[in-house]
């Protein structure tokens, strides 16, 4: 692990996301998704976004 993560594993996290997946057709979805984890004892906050694809195949 590094150290980051360590750091991560014994604090309170609340965490808040927001997400879309758009069915574009039979086979194919795009999604975005947003994330922010606040961590209680501190001011520092992870924020992370996606976008992709899926295909079925």
């Amino acid at each position: 692990m590094t150290p980051s993560a360590l750091r991560l594993q014994n604090a309170h996290l609340c965490e808040n996301s927001i997400g879309y997946t758009y069915k574009i057709n039979k086979i194919t979805k795009a999604f975005v998704h947003y994330s922010i984890l606040n961590k209680e004892d501190s001011a520092d906050d992870i924020t992370f976004a996606s976008i992709g694809f899926e295909y079925k195949f």
